[in-house]
């Protein structure tokens, strides 16, 4: 039998806030429901991440959350609003394979945040 993981090693960061190694992005925090103390900071730093304009490590942070809490309903709405068009990439800048795998994974995002239960 394996060990048990040992826990991430934490950092003091900005105003004497500890964090995980992962960027210290500040403590601006959403309240949202979720019971995952894990999935919230991810879903987080993907909300974070996205107010920023930096959308490709939003989508990797809410795919976190999704991984740790996968009835998660913001998670996947998060994935959803991530993966759109947005102000550094408008829908005429994807190509065609691109905008239908992207349309694809938002609608089935979507899906999941409507139903999360239903895997």
């Amino acid at each position: 039998m394996a060990a048990p993981a040992a826990p991430p090693k934490m950092y003091l960061g900005r105003m004497g806030r500890e964090y995980d190694g992962y960027y210290d992005l500040g403590s601006y925090r959403r309240p949202v429901s979720t019971n995952n103390a894990s999935a919230l900071e991810w879903f987080n730093r993907g909300l974070i991440w996205s107010y920023a304009f930096n959308h490709e490590e939003s989508v990797k942070c809410f795919e976190r959350a999704i991984e740790e809490d996968s009835n998660f309903c913001m998670a996947y709405w998060g994935l959803a609003y991530s993966l759109g068009p947005n102000y550094n990439k408008p829908w005429e800048f994807f190509d065609a394979a691109e905008l239908e795998a992207t349309v694809q994974r938002t609608h089935h995002a979507v899906e999941r945040a409507k139903s999360p239960s239903s895997g």
